[in-house]
């Protein structure tokens, strides 16, 4: 279904496509490593200075940990699909 919303609409981006497909596939071979995803969003936060960080941030945050900690720190960023 996100799929066919994404795929057909104005989010209809070759990364957000790739990135679905990747996740259905179930193919996580390292585009862009999670660890480095995590690395990122938390150099964001800092550089912000805003504590606590927006929930949005934050839950993009924890998810990524989640995905670190589930043993996917290096498979793409596709692999939070893995995760609850």
């Amino acid at each position: 279904t996100l799929l066919e919303v994404i795929g057909t609409g104005p989010l209809a981006m070759p990364y957000a496509l790739q990135k679905a497909h990747l996740m259905t596939d179930g193919n996580y071979h390292a585009g862009f490593p999670i660890e480095l995803a995590l690395k990122d969003i938390r150099l964001a936060v800092q550089a912000e200075g805003v504590q606590p960080p927006p929930p949005l941030v934050q839950a993009v945050e924890d998810r990524l940990q989640r995905a670190v900690d589930a043993g996917h720190a290096r498979d793409d960023v596709a692999a939070v699909a893995t995760v609850d």
